[in-house]
């Protein structure tokens, strides 16, 4: 679970969104105990600094360290390889065709928010 808070507050960082404990609780389905846990334990090792809401006094916001960073994409570096990998494999005709089921997965998602 540690893992999957800090890609998610990385991710957050990446695209310019604050993100606190709450949005943690939200994306991991957990309990507010189970996030202190979790954001406990980074903090501790280092890889996320809580610092205070600009405009909420009983807010904190969570910033993950170039080290949280570093380490989730040493993580995910292997996947992103292997999927790079069967990409650059794929014939012109076949990329095509993946392209296009992907393009109507995401229309189909899209259509649901």
């Amino acid at each position: 679970m540690d893992l999957t808070a800090l890609r998610y507050l990385v991710q957050g960082k990446r695209d310019g969104r604050d993100l606190g404990p709450k949005d943690l609780i939200v994306m991991l389905e957990t309990s507010s105990a189970t996030v202190t846990n979790v954001v406990d334990r980074l903090e501790s090792r280092g890889l996320l600094t809580r610092v205070q809401h600009p405009h909420d006094r009983r807010a904190h916001l969570l910033i993950p360290t170039e080290a949280a960073i570093e380490r989730v994409d040493q993580s995910f570096a292997a996947h992103h390889s292997a999927i790079v990998g069967v990409i650059e494999q794929l014939s012109d005709t076949e990329a095509e065709c993946a392209a296009d089921v992907l393009t109507r997965i995401a229309d189909a998602l899209d259509a649901l928010a």
